[in-house]
């Protein structure tokens, strides 16, 4: 009545608690390796979102950084002739000058009113001009302003993004060696 419902031997129940003992630490070891894991995978995502966001950070700048250039540009048009306008004003001035100087020589006839209308006019022109290109400037400061802010966030999220994949690899690396181990264990035990 061997396999009857004797209780094993001594031998035997010392073999037994021993695999049970080594089956509960290859599974708390594996429940261990399981976490690493699943820290691991939770490092890559963090490192993965860190990375989409400073990709999107990166194109607004360049984006802001584009449109403070073409603002920039644009009032430096906007200037391209106040030079030319402010030769025509002093040309005008130089004209009811001479028109009110009282020179008998002087050309009679001349409406210096039409005259400096004309110069006020231009006046107004430049002091337009100039208004403009001021407001497109600002503008171009604060695309430039926010697009610094967003390189720095971009860059934090750089960071954020190098550390986060540093820990996944350090994590999934823990693992592996773990997993190694407990297939070395488990291999010496059937030996």
């Amino acid at each position: 009545m061997a396999s009857g419902g004797a209780p094993p031997s001594s031998g035997d129940r010392a073999q037994t608690v021993a695999t049970s003992r080594q089956a509960r630490w290859n599974s708390q070891e594996y429940g261990d390796e399981t976490k690493l894991r699943a820290i691991s995978a939770k490092h890559a995502r963090i490192s993965a979102r860190a990375g989409q966001r400073a990709a999107h950070f990166n194109t607004r700048v360049d984006k802001l950084r584009h449109q403070a250039a073409t603002l920039r540009e644009k009032a430096a048009e906007i200037r391209g002739p106040i030079p030319k306008l402010h030769a025509d004003i002093d040309s005008l001035r130089i004209q009811v000058k001479t028109a009110t100087s009282g020179d008998p020589r002087a050309a009679h006839g001349t409406d210096v009113t039409k005259l400096q209308y004309r110069a006020r006019k231009l006046e107004q022109k430049v002091a337009n001009r100039e208004a403009r290109a001021s407001r497109m400037e600002a503008h171009a400061a604060a695309k430039s302003q926010k697009a610094a802010e967003l390189r720095v966030k971009a860059d934090k999220l750089t960071e954020t993004q190098r550390a986060a994949g540093a820990e996944a690899a350090s994590y999934q690396q823990r693992a592996d060696q773990l997993q190694l181990s407990r297939q070395g264990t488990s291999g010496d035990a059937a030996r």
